[in-house]
């Protein structure tokens, strides 16, 4: 009886230092996004977002091969809005093998901008922007995801 309290005791709490251990992992910051505009015409507007990516981690890029980690995903929202040729990203992402996936993935450090002209119509107010991704810790692997939204309001700029 005593062996049984006993592993229950230590199951316990192992179970409760795990979940804080991720729990704390989750809630770090691991991105700083901002964002502006250009108006290029009166129909068209090039969307510039930044991400300042903390020391240690990395950000995946949109652009690799399917099969592999998590993707960055942006996309944008709004009242007769259409995107205009695909999302340039700078500076080139570093590529890497990745020996779990068994692919060639593609990846950014400390900062990258990405740059999305969109072509809007004199109803077009607001802008959503929807980024989905995932951060990982050099070293350890240990990953969590990104998930940000924001608004641009279209105005006079």
């Amino acid at each position: 009886m005593r062996r049984i309290f006993l592993i229950t005791i230590i199951l316990i709490f192992g179970i409760y230092t795990a979940k804080s251990q991720f729990s704390d992992i989750g809630k770090q910051e691991t991105t700083e996004w901002t964002y502006n505009y250009k108006k290029i015409s009166d129909n068209k507007i090039k969307v510039m977002i930044k991400v300042r990516i903390k020391d240690g981690w990395h950000l995946y890029s949109q652009n690799f091969e399917d099969g592999g980690p998590m993707r960055l995903y942006i996309d944008f929202e709004g009242k007769d809005i259409k995107k205009v040729n695909k999302t340039i990203e700078r500076p080139e992402p570093k590529t890497e093998f990745d020996e779990i996936f068994d692919i060639d993935v593609k990846y950014f450090e400390k900062y990258a901008t990405f740059m999305q002209e969109i072509e809007i119509n004199k109803t077009t107010k607001k802008i959503k922007i929807i980024i989905q991704g995932q951060a990982c810790r050099t070293g350890d692997g240990i990953c969590v995801m990104v998930k940000d939204e924001y608004v641009i309001e279209i105005g006079n700029n």
